[in-house]
């Protein structure tokens, strides 16, 4: 054992293996490099070469007649696309969610249409008139509808007596 070694004083790093890792990680970095520049130019060329087809294709005038009938079948189609679209983009659960709140006991709705604009179309079946009434109170009441009006109503009946009553109504659901 040497007790004259000072550790305090001595620099115990093994250069070589640090230059070792930092000349790794530079070859790492250039090699990426590399493949970045590569990448880079070969997008390049093959936009240039994509500029030069379309500018060709529209010199040439290639562009192909569509016959009449699947030109108006293709119309169709995006017409159908769009009707589902629009069917789609009604926001069913908050239009739900305010008829919940307004719909009284002794009152269920059977139909429910939504017009463009927010028009809706409502029919259903009640116990008696005044739960009609409530439901229409409830829905002039109510700050998501306006224009409510009760366009028809029938008694139902059943022997000699009322067992309830169809009506419809018509109003408009804010957004």
């Amino acid at each position: 054992m040497n007790l004259q070694l000072n550790l305090a004083t001595r620099i115990y790093v093994d250069f070589r293996k640090v230059n070792l890792v930092i000349a790794l990680l530079f070859f790492m970095v250039l090699a990426w490099l590399c493949i970045d520049v590569y990448v880079l130019v070969n997008n390049h060329l093959e936009i240039r070469r994509l500029k030069g087809y379309m500018l060709n294709q529209v010199a040439k005038g290639s562009g192909k007649n569509i016959p009449e009938a699947e030109y108006s079948r293709m119309l169709a189609s995006i017409k159908f696309a769009n009707g589902i679209l629009d069917k789609r983009s009604y926001d069913w659960l908050t239009l739900l969610d305010n008829m919940e709140q307004v719909v009284p006991a002794g009152v269920s709705l059977n139909n429910l249409v939504p017009d463009k604009g927010g028009q809706l179309k409502l029919s259903g079946t009640a116990v008696n008139f005044s739960a009609v009434r409530k439901f229409i109170e409830n829905l002039e009441m109510s700050n998501k509808f306006t224009e409510v009006f009760l366009t028809d109503h029938v008694n139902l009946r059943e022997g000699g007596s009322q067992k309830g009553l169809n009506f419809s109504v018509s109003c408009r659901a804010l957004p």
